[in-house]
């Protein structure tokens, strides 16, 4: 997350509700995609800006199922002053926090260590999920909460996107 971007969870950061995905099975993956979709085409999203948020969209939920015992994908529009409309999807769950969120996010990585070679058969997923997650987005963070955590995502609509992304 760049200095210039809005702190991800701000409770003053003026967030416009979009959609409510709750994630309790795999299809509900597939509806969290859909809507994701939908939303960002309405926002103005591109083709291919709007593929890779529904990427965004899959590996929150998947992950939501997977590490945090159910929860929720929600989609909200936000006006930033500096850097202007962003759609911003965040992942509720109730799993366990992160060991090292900034690990998690490179690739072949969990939250604990890099995923050895040898390791990736067999895994349900190869360890590039959030980072995907990072290289489609402008800002992605993790909060910790009593009974879970949430991981937000942001995408700007134009031009705040960082080099080698």
């Amino acid at each position: 997350m760049t200095s210039a971007t809005p702190s991800l969870f701000d409770a003053r950061s003026r967030l416009d509700p979009l959609g409510h995905y709750p994630v309790r099975a795999g299809h509900d993956v597939i509806v969290a995609r859909a809507g994701v979709r939908r939303h960002a085409s309405l926002m103005g999203f591109d083709r291919v800006p709007t593929a890779e948020l529904v990427i965004v969209a899959s590996e929150l939920a998947a992950n939501v199922l997977r590490h945090g015992a159910g929860g929720w994908l929600d989609v909200e529009r936000r006006d930033d002053p500096t850097h202007g409309a962003a759609l911003v999807l965040t992942a509720r769950d109730f799993g366990p926090p992160f060991v090292d969120f900034e690990r998690a996010l490179r690739d072949r990585s969990t939250d604990k260590g890099t995923i050895p070679p040898d390791a990736i058969y067999g895994r349900p997923g190869i360890g590039g999920g959030l980072g995907a997650v990072k290289r489609f987005c402008d800002a992605v963070g993790t909060e910790s909460l009593s009974d879970g955590k949430r991981v937000r995502a942001v995408r700007f609509l134009r031009g705040a996107r960082r080099e080698g992304r």
